[in-house]
């Protein structure tokens, strides 16, 4: 037969250190009472010291004062492969058993085992902590506070009693009955020892809310006190609502239940009320109704926390508190930490829901593309050829229908001890082209070396970086390769090529007037020399001229010197206006041949700010588009 009792002293830590046993036991005073013998002796302590962890001391259950209650030490019920959540203070199936004469000192055994803690009324059961002592107490509110009304209004008729009820339900609407946290009240089985021994153990707990998860009739459910869980169920099982199950398995284990739920909530504040109606004076609560029904409605008073299960026994604005049918109904997203393994599943649908799956890399089409590109060079007509890719940002050739193991987290650690053992990832795929069934591979094997392998590798992705206004030829990398003070990017190979033509093409272009620059002048050259010569060649054919037109007999008669010397000045005047004219004239064809020079020059557009000058300057302020978004050392 299972008998109701109230656990007193669960041993943990201390297990296997019968002094440290004995003196938990002498605080609650419960060294007679368990034993025959109080004194600390040595047989009493060895015994202490073989009970197991998890052995629990209790005391029946007493609903009438003056009846008597016993006292168990319980083993667990269930061997060490399977243990259950028990706290201090909260009620416990206890199958009793008869002492086992053949232990060495039949004085001291144990007389029970324990099967579980006693689940409670919806009102009370909490995953966390159950009171199970507010099971005597549904509906208080109601009566009480009815009750109390009922006696402010026995003299009362007419107006004067629908101004009480309106007075009293105007003082209702910010009050709530504080939830019961005592032991024993309806009871009559703790002394005051162990009720101060349980009542401080609460008190120095920590209280949080755990989100209660639903059970299908087809689940196996182990949920922790402490927000864990595992789960043996059907696939879309906790999704949203507990509907749209489906007859595909799926196994969940979770830690922290529901953590990264979107939290907004309103709260609720408002005084505590005691069970007859009264304020507590500077106690006040406040409830968080959370707008994602997966979270429950949750109260905080008195430094503590927990669900607010069934407000309409707290409260009569009940009304306000939204019911919380999907709690614990949570994606794969929202808890803290989550593996799930099933037997069909969109894993990336629900993990991408709230994200955009268009800036990450998701497909490729099999078949290249040639795209013509633009080399943004000054010359509109420079072009290259890109083979590429197609994206495709919603993959149609995705089997959903498929077995899918899942892990969600904030940080995922894996660690491979120094061994002949390595790290695998293996993907079987048929190549296409081939129509070989291979695989595509990361491995990091036993020397370290990390190996990729695979029908088409793709790294980063250009519409992020994009969208982070950071994608610009030269500035940031997707990808660093043997990251260190050498860093070096790579370079874009048709933007190279495209770049490196047109620098020939300037180059070339600048060659060749250059060239015919330097033929224009050592033609000019040759014109001015001509021109030289052939001026003076002219004025000293003049000249010889005139001096042949003199005679020599009228030279040679001339009878005195004056008449010779007029003629040498003669000669040299006609010589000087000769040459003067000659020089005048070299002179002014010298000028037409450098302005036709200058005019050559300046056509050519050498100077930095014209045109091939501009080209190369263009090519200069671009250059860096040849680098790609991966950097390696050099």
């Amino acid at each position: 037969m299972f008998i109701k009792s109230r656990c007193l002293y669960i041993i943990n830590s201390e297990k296997s250190n019968g002094n440290a046993v004995y003196s938990e036991l002498s605080k609650l005073d419960l060294t007679t009472k368990f034993f025959n013998d109080s004194k600390k002796s040595k047989n009493l302590v060895d015994f202490l010291s073989i009970l197991p962890d998890q052995t629990v001391f209790s005391k029946s259950i007493v609903h009438r004062d003056g009846e008597s209650s016993s006292y168990f030490i319980s083993l667990p019920f269930f061997s060490s492969h399977f243990k259950m959540p028990l706290k201090v203070g909260e009620y416990v199936w206890i199958y009793k058993y008869e002492k086992d004469p053949t232990l060495f000192n039949s004085s001291f055994d144990i007389n029970s085992y324990w099967v579980s803690r006693i689940h409670a009324f919806s009102t009370s059961e909490d995953v966390n902590y159950t009171y199970g002592d507010r099971d005597s107490l549904i509906g208080i509110i109601n009566s009480t506070l009815s009750k109390d009304l009922e006696r402010q209004n026995k003299n009362v008729k007419g107006a004067n009693k629908k101004r009480n009820q309106k007075s009293h339900n105007e003082f209702l609407e910010t009050k709530m009955v504080m939830p019961y946290t005592s032991f024993a009240e309806k009871t009559f089985e703790l002394d005051d020892i162990e009720l101060s021994y349980i009542n401080n153990y609460i008190n120095n707990r920590r209280h949080r809310f755990v989100p209660h998860v639903t059970k299908l009739p087809g689940d196996t459910i182990i949920q922790g006190s402490n927000n864990t869980l595992i789960r043996l169920s059907s696939v879309n099982s906790s999704n949203s609502q507990y509907s749209n199950v489906s007859n595909q398995g799926e196994v969940t284990i979770s830690a922290g239940i529901g953590k990264f739920v979107k939290n907004d909530f309103r709260e609720i504040k408002g005084t505590l009320i005691d069970k007859k109606g009264l304020e507590h004076v500077g106690k006040e609560f406040i409830v968080k109704q959370f707008k994602s029904k997966k979270l429950p409605n949750v109260v905080a008073y008195d430094n503590k926390e927990e669900r607010l299960k069934h407000p309409e026994f707290y409260s009569t604005q009940d009304k306000d508190y939204k019911s919380s049918f999907s709690e614990g109904a949570t994606s794969v997203i929202e808890d803290a930490s989550r593996l799930t393994l099933t037997e069909s599943y969109d894993f990336y649908d629900d993990a991408n829901q709230f994200l955009d799956k268009k800036l990450n890399l998701t497909a490729y089409s099999h078949d290249l593309e040639e795209t013509e590109v633009s080399s943004s060079l000054k010359d509109d007509q420079k072009k290259f050829n890109l083979g590429k890719f197609s994206k495709i940002v919603e993959d149609q050739n995705l089997n959903k229908d498929i077995p899918n193991i899942n892990m969600t987290s904030s940080s995922i650690s894996l660690l491979c001890r120094k061994s002949d053992g390595e790290i695998g990832i293996i993907k079987e795929y048929n190549d296409k082209e081939s129509n070989k069934d291979t695989i595509s591979a990361i491995r990091i094997n036993r020397d370290g070396d990390i190996l990729i392998d695979g029908n088409r590798i793709f790294i980063g992705s250009s519409d992020l970086e994009k969208s982070k206004g950071t994608f610009k030829n030269g500035k940031g990398s997707l990808i660093r390769l043997g990251e260190s003070e050498e860093m070096q990017s790579l370079v874009l190979g048709e933007q190279l090529k495209s770049y490196l033509q047109e620098i020939l093409d300037v180059s070339r272009e600048d060659m060749h007037v250059t060239k015919t620059l330097l033929e224009s002048v050592l033609s000019t050259r040759k014109d001015i020399n001509k021109s030289i010569s052939n001026e003076f060649t002219l004025a000293l054919s003049s000249i010889s001229s005139k001096i042949t037109s003199q005679s020599p007999a009228a030279i040679a008669g001339a009878g005195t010197a004056a008449v010779s010397i007029g003629i040498i000045i003669e000669l040299l005047t006609s010589l000087n206006l000769s040459l003067t004219t000659a020089v005048k004239n070299i002179e002014v064809k010298s000028i037409s041949a450098t302005t036709e020079l200058e005019r050559s020059i300046s056509q050519a557009q050498m100077k930095r700010e014209q045109d091939l000058s501009q080209r190369l300057s263009k090519i200069e302020d671009n250059i860096d588009k040849i680098l790609s978004k991966i950097s390696k050392t050099s």
